[in-house]
């Protein structure tokens, strides 16, 4: 009579119980991918028709886009209780929870603000209270009633200090 000894493995091999774990970490990682990805899409419109270039920010983030010529737009959220904020210069800014909606149309109305707080620069704008410089201001009668073919011309001895080169 032989005897042959046969090492035994240092780890038992169990399908069964390695398909049970693997299924179940497939559905969790299926569920959470799916609640990942929730699409938000619509329309930005005014009075005058769609807005391109309206920001559209997920609230609390600096994650968001913009839209497009048509003012169409497509971002994706994380969760149902996400808040878009719908932001356009010279508009008001709108605040719309996703709920369980995918397509949010917004509309957004001109603001009501006085021009003269806002002075347009050659390089940018600037609050009257902060701007350092001389101001100059023109009445739109002054530019209507001269014959001109181009904003410089018609703003040409105007202007005090304003110097126009052709």
């Amino acid at each position: 009579m032989t005897f042959k000894i046969r090492p035994k493995p240092l780890i038992r091999y169990k399908p069964l119980r390695f398909w049970a774990l693997f299924f179940v970490f497939l559905v969790f990682s299926l569920a959470s991918s799916q609640a990942q990805n929730i699409s938000i899409r619509g329309t930005v419109t005014a009075e005058e028709g769609p807005l391109p270039g309206v920001n559209v920010v997920i609230k609390g983030t600096n994650q968001g886009t913009i839209t497009d010529p048509d003012g169409k737009y497509n971002i994706k959220v994380t969760d149902s209780s996400t808040v878009l904020v719908f932001s356009f210069v010279g508009y008001e800014t709108v605040e719309e929870p996703v709920g369980d909606r995918t397509t949010i149309n917004v509309v957004l109305h001109p603001a009501n603000k006085s021009l003269e707080e806002v002075i347009v620069t050659g390089y940018g704008t600037s609050k009257r209270k902060n701007l350092t410089s001389a101001v100059a201001q023109i009445d739109d009668k002054d530019i209507k009633t001269t014959q001109a073919t181009s904003i410089a011309q018609k703003l040409s001895g105007k202007v005090a200090g304003l110097n126009i080169r052709q």
